[in-house]
């Protein structure tokens, strides 16, 4: 650990900027049963399965067409996790840019409900 590296905690919390109590707070927190956290892990385990099928059709794709550079926009470009995970897991040779996650969110939710105010009481 950090200790047996020479690194103190205050150092270490100060360096990147996070108080003391915030830290000692949020370990606390981790230590807590969590009645969701069955679907937490069910959520995380679809982001990674959805990011690596992403991944996965883009380097397909790149083979296909002899193509290196591509632009995400959507629910894509708005999901963190998904841009970290295909920006740390690429090849070199592609190059991937995202739209800006302001302008990129999905409206599937919001067409959805539009439709389904057609069909429910």
């Amino acid at each position: 650990g950090l200790k047996e590296e020479g690194f103190r905690l205050k150092d270490v919390l100060k360096v990147v900027g996070i108080p003391e109590a915030t830290y000692h707070y949020q370990v606390q927190q981790l230590k807590k049963d969590d009645p969701d956290r069955e679907w937490k892990e069910i959520i995380f385990e679809l982001f990674q399965k959805l990011s690596s099928s992403i991944l996965e059709m883009t380097i397909q794709l790149s083979e296909k067409h002899g193509i290196n550079k591509f632009l995400y926009a959507g629910g894509v470009s708005s999901s963190a996790y998904i841009k970290h995970y295909l920006l740390s897991n690429k090849p070199h040779n592609l190059q991937l840019f995202f739209a800006d996650s302001k302008l990129a969110s999905d409206n599937a939710i919001g067409i959805a409900l539009l439709g389904g105010k057609k069909i429910w009481p």
